[in-house]
């Protein structure tokens, strides 16, 4: 057995950084804050991982202890710290859930709850498999946080979502209520979030173009651009239009004077990313820029795969934004970027530069991103038993939702040559293929592809960008 891990003031702290060795599933013992060894069969990934609501109750002094996202991951409480963990406050609430793996009952405790700091506070505890329909478990106190799920919940049911309510009884000092390190799943089997819209990705939806006409984007909604990645804005802009995250999402300009866009300048440019879904050639137009304001000024446009390399588009303008990128790019080719630059000839009024609404993909795959080392083990393609459910879930949503296209790609990080990441990256594209179709997908529509380390989307000298771009991706075409 691995040596106890003890979380607590002076000693080592339960962070990644300080586990050298262990993967994310290993084993771990943690000792916690009342000195109490709890063993963790999943390691690293037994914890919650994401914050899904937090309303705390009443006056909390200590500002710092504010924060649910302290309560993620493993436990490292320090006392006099409000960093370390959240405090809920009198009769206050905070819901957070397992995306890399789900609660189940076993023999024994189940769920650990880390409730720390000088007082035994009261909370309520509720579980749930959506986050809609809870199951309660009782009241715990901080000296007795370990829950058995046996006879509440149903035989191999998977929870996700763990919901916390301060009994508003313990109500004094800088953080009043409960105050949450980190939140334990003992019994826990591996899961992958497929990042599955819950309700479908949407249907078509035809969108005002602010220039008489419509345009309609098969995928809808999850049709536009989802982040900035970079704005140089020119000379001359009105204060509150210089904000590039007005061009996000999907259009919704209104001509009142309020920015509801992102003006460029006179010669500025931005850099759009897609996120969720991915820019590729169909019938006619591919791609839509939504220049709005009374007057329309030129911009020249070019998209890219990477964010590096770069296809030149050329001149457009917003009453004709309408690109095919047919004539630009290879057969087959994807791209997640797209940069606009004024071309520096309209500059007059109050506005100068093209005004940015929204940047459209008409040819639109949806783009699920799936975490290869969760996937697979070190220097290997066999998947995991958790990503052979993960990959079903993603081959029953492309059966039922008219999926007429799949693309499967595979991409590494930059640790050796450049000849190896191409074969292990095709390798584990291949090896989710064949899963997608042992899983009922038709093999008239998946094609598999190799990028090896060519296509980063994180910083590789660092861990923890290496391990974002060691990465499977599947493209849906056709919802």
């Amino acid at each position: 057995m691995k040596s106890p891990l003890f979380c607590g003031a002076a000693v080592l702290l339960c962070l990644g950084a300080a586990l050298p060795g262990l993967a994310q599933t290993d084993p771990l013992v943690i000792t916690d804050s009342r000195g109490v060894e709890v063993t963790f069969p999943l390691g690293a990934a037994s914890f919650a991982d994401r914050v899904e609501g937090y309303a705390p109750g009443g006056t909390i002094p200590e500002a710092s202890a504010t924060d649910p996202r302290s309560a993620l991951g493993l436990p490292d409480f320090v006392r006099n710290d409000g960093t370390t963990h959240t405090t809920l406050g009198c009769g206050g609430v905070a819901t957070w859930s397992f995306s890399d793996n789900a609660l189940v009952d076993v023999d024994g405790p189940d769920l650990w709850i880390f409730e720390v700091g000088p007082d035994v506070e009261g909370t309520e505890v509720e579980v749930s498999a959506d986050g809609v329909t809870w199951i309660s478990l009782g009241r715990i106190e901080g000296a007795t946080s370990g829950l058995d799920l046996a006879g509440r919940v149903a035989p191999q049911q998977q929870l996700r979502f763990v919901r916390l309510t301060d009994d508003g009884v313990q109500c004094s000092g800088r953080t009043p209520g409960a105050d949450i390190d980190a939140i334990g799943a003992i019994g826990a089997v591996e899961r992958i979030d497929t990042g599955l819209p819950s309700g479908g990705a949407g249907g078509s939806v035809a969108y005002d173009d602010t220039r008489g006409g419509q345009v309609q984007f098969p995928a809808g909604d999850i049709s536009f651009a989802d982040a900035v990645v970079s704005y140089a804005p020119g000379g001359g802009i009105e204060p509150g239009w210089d904000d590039p995250s007005l061009g996000l999402h999907a259009p919704d300009y209104i001509d009142t004077g309020v920015a509801r866009a992102t003006t460029l300048g006179c010669g500025g440019q931005v850099v759009y990313q897609f996120i969720d879904n991915t820019l590729l050639d169909v019938p006619g137009p591919d791609l839509f820029i939504f220049e709005v304001g009374p007057d329309v000024e030129g911009t020249s446009l070019a998209i890219s795969g990477d964010g590096t390399n770069w296809v030149e588009i050329g001149a457009i303008q917003g009453a004709t934004a309408a690109i095919d990128i047919a004539p630009f790019i290879r057969p087959g080719d994807t791209f997640q970027f797209v940069r606009l630059v004024d071309d520096g000839v309209q500059c007059s009024g109050r506005y100068p530069g093209a005004d940015i609404d929204a940047v459209g993909a008409i040819g639109s795959a949806t783009r699920l991103v799936l975490d290869a080392n969760l996937l697979f083990d070190f220097d290997s393609a066999t998947l995991r038993p958790a990503a052979t459910q993960a990959v079903a879930e993603i081959a029953a949503a492309i059966r039922a939702g008219g999926i007429t296209r799949v693309i499967v790609d595979g991409h590494t990080d930059a640790q050796g040559t450049d000849a190896y990441n191409v074969d292990l990256s095709r390798a584990r594209a291949e090896a989710v293929m064949q899963a997608l179709l042992a899983a009922g997908v038709s093999p008239q529509i998946a094609t598999a592809r190799a990028f090896g380390e060519a296509r980063p989307v994180a910083d590789n000298t660092t861990e923890s960008g290496r391990q974002a771009n060691r990465r499977v991706e599947v493209l849906l075409i056709g919802r």
